[in-house]
């Protein structure tokens, strides 16, 4: 996972425990409600091993524990090398996790990211015809 993108989910979680809780009709303190933005890397520089294990990541994070009332989004990001090509695209729309079947669309939504292809994005020193690169921080 992107490092901002980890660190913002972990502040976000902090922030959640740590504010003036709602009480609901029980009596419980209920989590803070959040719209949440997950950044999922898919550049070309990545293997199609590291965007997988972006995906799980960007999966545990939609659906790990958020207020249900809570409106997620997914994004994946690379570069853009070319005019028509977007550095971030919306992968998944904001989604207010409030039921079963919106969890199971968020997690499908999620499933559709992938590895960016060269006329997606990937980055100028990324070869088609050669292995991708790995970041050293992943090993």
């Amino acid at each position: 996972m992107w490092p901002l993108a980890a660190s913002a989910a972990a502040n976000s979680a902090a922030n959640a425990a740590a504010s003036t809780a709602v009480s609901t009709a029980a009596g419980a303190p209920e989590p803070t409600l959040m719209d949440v933005s997950i950044l999922v890397d898919e550049s070309g520089s990545l293997s199609d091993a590291d965007v997988h294990e972006e995906i799980e990541a960007a999966t545990t994070i939609a659906l790990g524990g958020l207020n249900p009332r809570s409106r997620v989004s997914v994004h994946g990001f690379g570069s853009q090398n070319k005019p028509g090509q977007n550095a971030i695209t919306e992968a998944c729309p904001p989604t207010v996790l409030d039921s079963s079947v919106k969890k199971d669309a968020l997690a499908s939504c999620v499933r559709k990211l992938h590895r960016r292809a060269d006329g997606e994005g990937r980055p100028a020193t990324a070869s088609s015809n050669g292995p991708a690169r790995t970041r050293p921080w992943r090993r």
